[in-house]
């Protein structure tokens, strides 16, 4: 279940913002692509709106602590067993009702529901950290992490199956299409002592959270930095070769994407989107001074380097969107406007070069 349109390198803006006004947040949004939404996470409203706070909401045995912050959240085994019983119970008979998210848990997604957009955007995303980068850094009170524990790690799964499966449902009236986007970042643990799991299984595991999700289904693809080439390879052949509707990367992914043509033009041939985090927000110095002539010639290579591999330029940037490095919730909101601008101005920079033509695979 491809797009249902093509990116052609527009902006696709934001998944975490700074801004602790709702209005404010989707103002920003709207200015920067009208036509998607992205529920975005305001964790300077909120604690509870952290990536992995948000997502593991409703997670049986979950403790958040006494700390503003996102340490001390813990998953407490003793209080679990019960509700552990009646997650298995919801996810074998389907039943969404108790992996809802309330106002506090999410203000913009909230306000969406009360006021869906009119017409409905093209398409609405909604970020859930997904289930490795979850397993890995999420720990019971013994510090010791999910994944380690197979009857949790399999609760886990079920837990944010059911989360985009009620997501994917509700968020429906508001837009032509929904998708479920899980955000993975210690997939470079994959393989090592630290994570002994394969990619095949990590994919697998990342699969069955979309099961039951009617909904597109994205996947962030970072920090890879400390993998091997051969792995990073790896890794990024499993995930063009399963259904994911879009993969979002940095440019430090092209070289790996370049030794895959033939993988990545049948996944972009077949409607798959890719996701460049090109634009910079490590800060507000570096947001103020951003050259947006470099980005484009960035991209301009990365577009080249993937044309000597095999893949058609004009299906590249027919099939890319374009979105900032990371996060912009640690930035300003003058500075997060700012980032909004950039992604937009250069999406209109790369839009005015020929026209592009995918050919979906039918």
């Amino acid at each position: 279940m491809p797009l249902a349109f093509q990116p052609a390198c527009q902006p696709l803006f934001s998944t975490g913002l700074p801004h602790t006004n709702v209005h404010a947040a989707l103002s920003l949004l709207r200015d920067v692509v009208p036509n998607v939404l992205v529920c975005p996470r305001l964790p300077q409203r909120s604690p509870r709106e952290h990536l992995h706070l948000q997502s593991m909401h409703g997670f049986p045995g979950w403790v958040l602590g006494d700390s503003p912050t996102t340490m001390g959240a813990h998953v407490e085994r003793s209080a679990m067993q019960p509700a552990l019983n009646q997650l298995s119970l919801d996810y074998l008979q389907h039943h969404t009702g108790r992996a809802g998210l309330g106002a506090e848990d999410s203000a913009v997604l909230a306000e969406v529901l009360r006021h869906p957009p009119t017409p409905p955007v093209q398409l609405a995303i909604f970020q859930l950290a997904g289930p490795i980068s979850l397993a890995l850094q999420i720990t019971d009170e013994q510090r010791r992490p999910l994944i380690y524990d197979d009857e949790l790690l399999d609760a886990l799964v079920q837990h944010l199956a059911l989360r985009a499966a009620w997501l994917g449902a509700r968020l429906q009236p508001t837009a032509a299409q929904v998708m479920i986007w899980l955000h993975e970042s210690f997939l470079g643990a994959l393989g090592t002592d630290f994570c002994p799991i394969s990619h095949e299984t990590a994919l697998d595991i990342i699969e069955q959270v979309f099961l039951h999700a009617p909904t597109l289904r994205g996947l962030s693809i970072t920090d890879l930095d400390g993998m091997a080439p051969d792995q990073q390879q790896r890794l990024w052949q499993v995930a063009l070769e399963s259904q994911l509707d879009l993969i979002a990367c940095t440019s430090a992914s092209a070289p790996v994407l370049a030794t895959l043509g033939p993988q990545l033009a049948a996944y972009l041939q077949a409607g798959g989107a890719i996701m460049w985090r090109i634009v910079p927000t490590e800060s507000g110095e570096v947001v103020a001074t951003t050259d947006l002539r470099q980005l484009h010639l960035s991209f301009s290579q990365i577009v080249e380097q993937l044309a000597v591999a095999g893949v058609a330029p004009a299906l590249v940037r027919a099939q890319a969107f374009i979105g900032a490095s990371t996060s912009i919730a640690h930035l300003s909101p003058e500075h997060a406007t700012q980032v909004g601008q950039h992604c937009r101005t250069l999406a209109q920079m790369l839009g005015s070069e020929p026209p592009v033509h995918a050919v979906h695979a039918v």
